[in-house]
């Protein structure tokens, strides 16, 4: 009798992991089949980064512009306007086209 218990046990626990197995490979092999075929899809359209960089202003309660963001911010100067010191610490290496005089 005891020996009967134990197999209808047996049985029970190889038929809930069975039952298991087979609902973790149907839940997780689309995913897998995804990143195994990723390679395949067509990439994704970006849009035109240009109009993206604009200024953001910021603005108090009273309407007042208090802040001004953007992504770079880059003003052309000549090399009179930076100082020595700077121009000093630079590693600059000079070719016969390019050579910075003072």
């Amino acid at each position: 009798m005891a020996r009967r218990w134990w197999i209808a046990r047996l049985g029970v626990i190889v038929l809930a992991g069975a039952m298991l197995l087979t609902a973790v490979g149907v839940g997780v092999a689309p995913r897998v089949w995804r990143i195994a075929n990723a390679h395949s899809e067509t990439p994704v359209d970006l849009p035109d980064f240009l109009p993206l960089s604009q200024r953001s202003y910021v603005y108090d309660a009273a309407g007042n512009e208090i802040a001004v963001y953007e992504l770079q911010n880059s003003q052309p100067i000549t090399l009179d306007d930076i100082p020595t010191h700077v121009v000093d610490a630079l590693p600059l290496k000079t070719t016969s086209s390019t050579c910075i005089t003072e």
